[in-house]
């Protein structure tokens, strides 16, 4: 009995941590499509400016 409640804690905890780790990786990914599209706007508003 106290193994199987051994083994549910540390899945727990491996799913909290995988979570956590994922939602750094989303937020991470998310910055750069942001700063991907602003640069990207910014690049295209420069070429139509300077024709």
């Amino acid at each position: 009995m106290n193994e199987f409640s051994e083994d549910k804690l540390i899945e727990q905890t491996a799913v909290k941590i995988f979570a956590e780790l994922w939602g750094s990786v989303w937020k991470l990914s998310k910055i750069c499509i942001d700063y991907t599209l602003a640069t990207t706007i910014q690049v295209k508003c420069q070429i139509l400016g300077l024709k």
